[in-house]
């Protein structure tokens, strides 16, 4: 009777282990959920790249040269992103565009057409802080430094962080102003 009770025990705490371990926090279908998220998003960044790059070959093939707006156009024809607008902060040598897919993912696109340069990256689902962001950078190679400034008056700014080859190679909390980051550690930056 008592090794029943006790195996009886051992049932329930094996299952209620197996429960946590699938629907936990970490659990399987938590992690699963979050893969497929982040494939989705990545995904989507493909395809802007793919959109943004023929855009940039259909031009140069007549001579031209892809313009922001342009881009934006291309960007609003695709039936999967639901809006894509030129943000202020954009001139003649960067282009920045911020777009929605029909998902609700957002992305920040950065082209300079001079230097060839395309940036695609996913900065949140929420429109209203998405358009409310200016982030403006810059590297300087006499002090082998990236200079970065973020501003959101209505928002604030929570963190800076500089991505290098998919990782995080610095961050700063709480930014105020104009933000330096050391990259002279960092192996073959700017080659």
């Amino acid at each position: 009777m008592i090794s029943l009770l006790i195996t009886i025990i051992i049932l329930v705490l094996l299952t209620a282990v197996a429960i946590k371990t699938i629907t936990g926090e970490n659990g399987v279908i938590k992690v699963a959920t979050d893969s497929a998220e982040d494939h989705e998003v990545i995904s989507y960044a493909e395809q802007i790249n793919y959109v943004v790059n023929s855009e940039i070959v259909s031009k140069s093939t007549i001579g031209q040269t892809a313009t922001t707006e342009n881009i934006c156009d291309i960007l609003n024809e695709q039936d999967w992103i639901k809006r894509a607008v030129i943000n202020v902060n954009a001139n003649t040598e960067i282009g920045d565009i911020t777009a929605q897919v029909v998902d609700g993912y957002i992305y920040q696109i950065y082209y300079n057409p001079f230097h060839g340069k395309i940036n695609v990256d996913y900065i949140g689902e929420d429109w209203e802080k998405a358009c409310d962001l200016t982030l403006t950078a810059h590297y300087e190679k006499s002090v082998t430094s990236i200079f970065a400034i973020a501003e959101d008056q209505k928002h604030g700014v929570n963190k800076i962080e500089l991505i290098y080859k998919q990782n995080i190679v610095g961050n700063i909390n709480r930014p105020n102003g104009e933000q330096k980051f050391d990259i002279s550690k960092i192996r073959k930056w700017l080659v």
